[in-house]
């Protein structure tokens, strides 16, 4: 799909600005490591081996299918509407939506007034984004959009890419505060 979406935004000579943190394998890694249990049992098992180690990749691979579950069936945090526990949990796919939200709201304001601008993303995706940038925030929101700070070595920034003869080049790089 984003192939497509790329190749009609080339021909019509039209940049697009990409938000999105999930890029690097790190952002994996704050997938399983904002997850408490099961990152503390995923360092453990690889620090001590054994009994133990195998524990914690049973616990590994168990939350893993649980995500593919929840994406396949779109609940949890694949689902349109949060849940009550995820709502006050941080969570790396909260942070990428939240980020991507805040790219979108600080590239809005540098484009002219008669300009459109275009998210396209899964649907949860999108219903949860969209309510970060209409909705009233919350304490809870406000903590996590601190805990989210703390993420590095992501692509915390708005990347624009421009279309050129031989595919697409960068021609901007705003860093999302």
């Amino acid at each position: 799909m984003y192939g497509t979406i790329a190749d009609i935004a080339h021909s019509q000579n039209t940049p697009i600005a990409v938000a999105d943190i999930a890029n690097k394998p790190l952002y994996e890694l704050y997938q399983m490591g904002l997850c408490p249990a099961v990152g503390a049992v995923a360092v453990a098992s690889a620090r001590y081996g054994g009994a133990f180690g195998k524990a914690g990749f049973v616990a590994c691979q168990t939350f893993l299918c649980s995500i593919a579950y929840q994406s396949a069936r779109q609940k949890g945090k694949h689902g349109i509407q949060p849940g009550l526990l995820e709502r006050f949990t941080p969570d790396a796919t909260d942070a990428r939506r939240a980020l991507t939200a805040r790219g979108i709201e600080q590239t809005a304001q540098t484009l002219p007034s008669n300009a459109s601008l275009l998210y396209i993303a899964a649907p949860a995706h999108v219903s949860r984004v969209k309510a970060m940038l209409t909705k009233d925030k919350t304490i809870p929101d406000s903590a996590k959009a601190v805990a989210y700070k703390g993420l590095v070595g992501l692509d915390r920034s708005t990347r624009i890419y421009s279309p050129t003869e031989n595919g697409w080049e960068l021609s901007a790089n705003h860093p999302i505060r």
